[in-house]
């Protein structure tokens, strides 16, 4: 969440632009970020206001190309489905360098053959000169086979890897101001 709202401050700045897209995101995860999002960034101190007052955007299959390409170019932050992004990279009419980057979550999913690891290939191989940030929460899966973290490194053309394990400081004192709600 705190990622997504750089982006929209970064945009307030002069000749910024590009929207930052976030792809892989399950349902819930789309709406734990909005309603986090809603929290430490109200909508009266965002850089683009909208009818819906939702952000980030969800980029589905059911807005027409037209809405689609106007999102990407009005909006600091969307939701976008694989599927959508790389069928507007392959038909060219979504321009890499107007995207500033990509998060990708649950990226313990993310293999050479996925459409998460199309879309980075895409967006690599066109041009994208932006930053690809990959995010997974759940560890274990990548003891599920042999060299899975470089699989997914490799998958999303990450050349550094950084692990935040509750023993950290930072994530410690996160957790310690926030008790659990029983």
């Amino acid at each position: 969440a705190i990622l997504l709202r750089v982006q929209d401050e970064r945009r307030k700045l002069p000749g910024e632009n590009g929207v930052t897209l976030v792809i892989g995101a399950n349902v819930q995860q789309r709406l734990v970020l909005q309603k986090e999002l809603d929290r430490i960034h109200p909508v009266s101190n965002r850089c683009e206001l909208s009818e819906e007052n939702v952000f980030p955007f969800e980029v589905t299959a059911d807005l027409p190309t037209a809405e689609r390409l106007r999102l990407y170019s009005t909006r600091s932050c969307l939701f976008v489905t694989t599927r959508i992004l790389v069928v507007d990279f392959l038909s060219g009419r979504l321009d890499p360098k107007i995207v500033s980057g990509l998060i990708i979550l649950n990226a313990h999913k993310a293999t050479e053959s996925s459409g998460e690891g199309f879309a980075v290939r895409l967006y690599k191989g066109k041009g994208g000169e932006g930053y690809v940030r990959a995010f997974s929460d759940n560890p274990f899966s990548f003891n599920a086979e042999f060299a899975k973290v470089e699989k997914v490194m490799k998958a999303v053309h990450a050349q550094s890897l950084q692990i935040w394990p509750r023993f950290r400081t930072a994530v410690q004192d996160d957790f310690d101001g926030r008790e659990p709600e029983v």
